[in-house]
């Protein structure tokens, strides 16, 4: 329950609350009392993105925004002095130098809090709805949540979503039908909670109009800076983790938000459906990508499950949307077929090495869409830069996939 929920409001503002309050929660855990000190390093591109966005530095404590304010002083006078001025850095804290005491003093010594703590009103209303629930009165929880998704409005589609769902499991106690209803306008707002009984018809994947003016719009609404666009694209690169089958949704979920930042059309359909691939990307108007994730996979060869896998989604495509040609797309360690499995005709692999490559070429795409301000909004620098590196619908598998080979060649 707890990972369909991370999935479901992966994009919600609940999701930044939560990251924030486990990072405070590891940091407090170096200072038990007054007397306690400690330096804490926050690594990888995450948790960066995590003090240096807007939306995430809100939601941190008083007293730790001080802390992250005064060390983003210090790293800016040490930028570019190597690892050398960060131990010294981290001697004076925890050498207690006298005048790193006193810097770090006065950075706290205007801290205020809230006279009272805030809970936020979707947790409120939920709690609310269970104690409804167990007493039985299941009609009275629902119109709580449904209280809830009205003072929500138009806000966090996520959260709505999941409300809803909530709002749903209250209502089949005693309205199936009612329930039904509630979960297909919940899929509206939230493609990852639970389907209707009758399922959700698959909605055909469009591709862009224009490549480059797909991937300007989206990164122009969803960055405010050169520094969190880089941040979340090596965070993208970061959450593949070859050889690790439990961080698999994490690469599912990875490889779309890469389409929408290259601007191609690119959705979940087994997530969304129940059925059909890891990742679907709408490579033009003809062509689109199949794509399965085995990345967590440690065989030498493609198991025949897998080739299997990945034949049935082509055909799911083929059912669902005849007139576009299907582009059979595979990660996995191996290039090499087992001698037991029969390869998808023109499928393509992106091996751990390929990905590497593209890893390099998307990092220098959105370092040099990020090296002035605005320059990811602008249609024309996103063209040249898609093309510059290979990223375009025409040549993207071409470079960094290659073909399958038999077990015998």
């Amino acid at each position: 329950m707890e990972r369909r929920e991370a999935l479901a409001l992966s994009d919600s503002t609940v999701r930044l609350a939560r990251e924030v309050q486990r990072i405070e929660q590891g940091m407090g855990r170096g200072v038990r009392d007054g007397e306690d000190y400690c330096a804490v390093l926050l690594l990888g591109a995450k948790l960066a993105t995590a003090i240096h966005d807007a939306g995430h530095l809100a939601l941190f404590s008083p007293a730790t925004r001080a802390q992250l304010k005064l060390s983003r002083v210090i790293a800016g006078q040490i930028k570019g002095e190597g690892l050398n001025a960060v131990r010294q850095a981290l001697r004076a804290c925890l050498g207690r130098v006298p005048q790193w005491r006193e810097r770090s003093r006065r950075a706290l010594a205007e801290v205020r809090y809230a006279d009272h703590g805030t809970v936020r009103p979707e947790a409120v209303a939920l709690r609310e709805a269970f104690d409804l629930a167990a007493t039985g009165r299941a009609p009275a929880a629902a119109e709580r949540v449904q209280k809830a998704i009205n003072v929500l409005g138009e806000r966090d589609p996520a959260l709505r979503g999941w409300l809803r769902e909530q709002k749903a499991a209250y209502l089949h106690l005693t309205d199936p039908v009612a329930a039904q209803q509630a979960l297909v306008g919940a899929l509206n707002d939230n493609t990852f909670v639970l389907r209707p009984v009758n399922g959700a018809a698959p909605v055909q994947l469009k591709a862009a109009a224009v490549q480059a003016r797909a991937a300007a719009d989206f990164l122009a609404g969803r960055y405010r800076d050169g520094v969190s666009l880089r941040l979340s694209v090596q965070e993208l690169f970061e959450d593949v983790v070859w050889g690790d089958d439990e961080r698999s949704d994490d690469a599912e979920r990875a490889w779309q938000q890469l389409g929408l930042h290259l601007g191609f059309a690119s959705t979940r359909p087994e997530k969304l459906y129940g059925t059909g691939s890891d990742n679907l990307w709408a490579l033009s108007a003809a062509r689109q990508a199949v794509i399965e994730l085995k990345t967590g996979c440690v065989t030498d060869t493609i198991a025949k499950k897998d080739m299997d896998q990945l034949g049935g989604s082509v055909r799911w495509l083929n059912d669902h949307n005849p007139e576009v040609e299907a582009v059979a797309v595979m990660l996995h360690p191996s290039r090499v077929s087992d001698a037991k499995a029969t390869a998808v005709p023109g499928m393509r692999i992106v091996t751990p090495a390929l990905f590497g490559k593209l890893k390099d070429a998307v990092t220098s795409y959105a370092a040099a869409l990020a090296a002035s301000p605005d320059r990811w909004a602008d249609e024309q620098v996103v063209r040249e830069q898609l093309a510059h590196h290979k990223l375009t619908g025409d040549r993207f598998f071409t470079t960094y996939s290659e073909p399958v080979r038999a077990t015998s060649s």
